[in-house]
């Protein structure tokens, strides 16, 4: 089983601690007033301590982690034709007729800006204020994504006892999901949390697991757009 703990906290556990539990199982097997099943649980009764101290949270989050990262990456239920959807891309780029783009008002309420393009390959916008799109991509959490009852990216969720995000594409009048990425990443133990989160914020990629990693143009694999070669 993969632990699920900071390249940092790695180091500082081979340099520092190992060298002193070593030290200590010696003075341990040198003293004269520990012999034969006495000495030999002290020490068995050391080592598992001197493991449990760094390692137990980990462990415990490395076990939740091996139960939920095979279900990491993108899931495919259905796909269908579109002419365009709302969410965030550049349609210069795609094969798309058209996007609407949730925007934040100053007042916390969205409007939608719709691109389309032209006949003549030129791209004109207009302000909505409902979409007309059927079906919508979420790639990141919070904003948008939460008024539309999504949880925000990197929430704890206690059914894994990890940190989830979820990205989805799915049918805005049915609510059918079409297609979801799901990310997780292991809950961070207190050694990483002292040494690594407390200065530097993040554990990386060190703390996670995803699978089909290519983020680039995945839209496009679910809602095919009309007219393509796909």
């Amino acid at each position: 089983m993969r632990l699920y703990i900071t390249a940092p906290s790695v180091f500082v556990l081979i340099v520092i601690y190992l060298p002193v539990v070593l030290w200590l199982l010696l003075r341990i097997y040198r003293s004269p007033r520990w012999r034969g099943a006495g000495q030999a649980g002290l020490m068995m009764f050391t080592l598992l301590l001197a493991y449990a101290i760094p390692l137990g949270d980990v462990t415990f989050n490395s076990i939740a982690m091996a139960k939920v990262c095979p279900s990491a990456g993108l899931h495919i239920y259905r796909t269908v034709e579109v002419e365009g959807f709302i969410g965030t891309t550049s349609l210069r780029d795609t094969q798309y007729q058209f996007n609407e783009e949730p925007v934040l008002r100053t007042n916390g309420t969205y409007y939608f800006l719709r691109a389309e393009k032209n006949s003549d390959g030129s791209i004109s916008t207009q302000k909505l204020e409902q979409p007309t799109a059927e079906y919508e991509v979420f790639a990141g959490g919070g904003g948008y994504s939460e008024l539309r009852g999504l949880k925000p990216d990197g929430h704890y969720d206690q059914e894994t006892h990890t940190k989830k995000s979820r990205w989805l594409i799915r049918n805005r009048i049915t609510g059918e999901v079409m297609a979801e990425w799901l990310f997780f990443s292991a809950m961070a133990g207190w050694l990483d949390r002292v040494l690594v989160y407390r200065w530097f914020g993040t554990g990386g990629g060190a703390l996670s697991c995803t699978r089909n990693s290519d983020f680039s143009g995945w839209p496009e694999e679910i809602l095919l757009p009309k007219h393509s070669t796909n």
